[in-house]
Order: C-alpha cells, then structure tokens, then sequence
C-alpha cells in the first residue's frame, strides 16, 4: 500500500517523485479506503465497548472466573518456559560445534595439500 525506497535511494528528488506518485495513482487511494473499512468494521464502538466492559466486570463482582489461573499454576520451569530455553541454547551450541568441525576439517585440507605436493616433487 505504498512505495518502498531504499534508504540509500532517497533525496529529495525520490521522495517527491514517490509522493507525487502516491497522490497521483487512484490505486493508493483504492487500498487506503478499503483498510479504513476493514479497520472500522467493528460491532460497536470503542467507547461503548469500554462501557460493556466495565458494567460486566460490576455485575460480576470483579469477573473473577475471567481472570487467567495458569501463571499461579505453573512451577518456576513451565513459567518462565526454560526448558524451551535450555533446548534452543543447545542447540545452538551444537550448531557452533559442528560449523567449527567443518572449518577445521576444510582448514586442515587446504592446509595439508600444500605440503604433500611440495613433498612429491
């Protein structure tokens, strides 16, 4: 819904021409509109919204069957998801591992064909 400009393309000449070409092409306009649409479809409005809101919370005593159990629920380890944590840290390490294998594998390879050539003649 726009033009993008790379940020070492822009001058004051791009960005005139960029805007000059938002303003002038009805196809902008066409998508502006329909996200203004999508965007204010929506049941009620904010305010009353609020409003509802506010009254079930009263009606309810606080809406305590609303109120999320799970976090007092959990142990420290679900909570604060370290197994997950635990799992991408190793495997990053062992991706570490592996790439250094390949590098001292190809190293050693460039490295030793010298020689052995060198010791042939």
């Amino acid at each position: 819904m726009g033009i993008i400009l790379k940020p070492e393309d822009i001058s004051k000449e791009t960005l005139q021409k960029a805007i000059q070409d938002i303003m002038s092409n009805p196809m902008f306009s066409t998508q502006a509109k329909k996200a203004q649409s999508i965007l204010r479809d929506q049941p009620m409005k904010p305010r009353d919204l609020f409003l509802y809101w506010v009254n079930y919370t009263i009606r309810h005593q606080g809406a305590k069957h609303l109120v999320a159990t799970a976090p007092f629920e959990l142990n420290i380890f679900q909570y604060l998801l370290l197994d997950v944590v635990a799992f991408i840290f190793a495997s990053a390490v062992l991706c570490l591992f592996v790439l250094i294998a390949i590098v001292r594998f190809v190293f050693t390879l460039v490295v030793s064909s010298p020689k052995e050539s060198k010791k042939n003649k």
